[in-house]
């Protein structure tokens, strides 16, 4: 694990700098590169970078580390919020293909849904190559909460019916397959996750109370933080 520290403008300028850095490196190893993407205050300046990044987007696709269930449109969406920072000018300018990316989508059955977008990771892919993930209050990431009995051995996709945030109903990268990235991004800004971010340096605390220490078991983790 490496922790950068700074003022959260710099801070993000060097998450897209070394973004671009490791999507290029794999690129030479593989065709496409699996970028996860989180909702949440702490990214929005970095999906706002990302709009004007110069990073090799027709070889990226993009799924979500996690969602609402909320139409797309609504301001609680995951990807409404991705899509307006960045991605639908990368629509506009045709610098990414609309087949790269992937929103959920939830019909009647909520279960079979968060199947179906699991499929359609696994159609290929077996495991994200990078994730940004921001780190919440309370010490979650993704939908994944403290106390949580999803924080289980299972590795896709999972349902999340109660969440202690609303919406309640989610879905949510695992655990374990959150632990496969190869490199993981974790934003920490604000004095908000001060508590959280004492928390997950914390030797003493475990995974199930703080939820983002899972990152620690990725291959590479970057933490950057604007907080002393």
């Amino acid at each position: 694990m490496e922790i950068i520290k700074g003022e959260r403008e710099e801070l993000e300028k060097k998450v897209i700098a070394l973004l671009k850095e490791k999507v290029e490196l794999k690129l030479k190893k593989k065709k496409k590169v699996v970028l996860g993407i989180p909702g949440g205050s702490s990214v929005k300046g970095v999906f706002e970078k990302l709009r004007v990044a110069n990073l090799s987007w027709e070889d990226i696709e993009i799924f979500m580390v996690d969602e609402r269930f909320v139409p797309l449109t609504n301001e609680n969406s995951n990807f409404g919020q991705a899509e307006k920072l960045f991605i639908g000018d990368l629509f506009r300018k045709g610098k990414i293909p609309e087949e790269n990316v992937h929103a959920f989508s939830f019909n009647s059955d909520k279960e079979e849904s968060v199947k179906e977008y699991e499929e359609e990771f696994f159609d290929g892919r077996e495991k994200f190559d990078v994730v940004i993930l921001g780190l919440g209050e309370d010490g979650h990431v993704a939908s994944l909460f403290p106390k949580s009995d999803v924080l289980s051995e299972y590795c896709g996709f999972i349902f999340i019916e109660n969440s202690p945030k609303k919406p309640k109903e989610r879905i949510s990268a695992s655990r374990k397959l959150l632990e496969k990235t190869d490199f993981a991004i974790l934003l920490v800004f604000g004095e908000g996750k001060k508590k959280a971010y004492e928390r997950f340096l914390d030797k003493e605390i475990k995974v199930d109370d703080c939820p983002a220490k899972m990152l620690e078991n990725v291959e590479e983790l970057f933490v950057f933080s604007d907080l002393g």
